[in-house]
């Protein structure tokens, strides 16, 4: 995802749940670069499902139980890297 929005690493520590919209052609992401600029990325499939930003995204939103609109997109896994905590 950081690279498929070629977003800094700021930009995707703050990144909410909510912030992160499906659409028919991948996702929608709002990243909240200022008060003043927000920008809003659309995020396509990628061309292979190994290294694809959507598929990732819905991967990892599943495995980490992202239920919480208002919850931080990114940090929801254990120190030792599993999904399951959350923050």
């Amino acid at each position: 995802m950081h690279f498929a929005v070629s977003g800094r690493e700021h930009e995707l520590a703050a990144t909410r749940a909510r912030d992160c919209a499906e659409t028919p052609g991948g996702i929608q992401a709002d990243l909240r670069v200022s008060k003043v600029r927000p920008r809003v990325v659309p995020v396509p499939y990628g061309s292979r499902p190994s290294i694809c930003p959507v598929r990732a995204w819905t991967a990892w939103k599943e495995a980490t139980g992202l239920d919480d609109p208002d919850g931080y997109a990114w940090a929801a896994c254990t120190p030792a890297g599993t999904p399951g905590l959350r923050i």
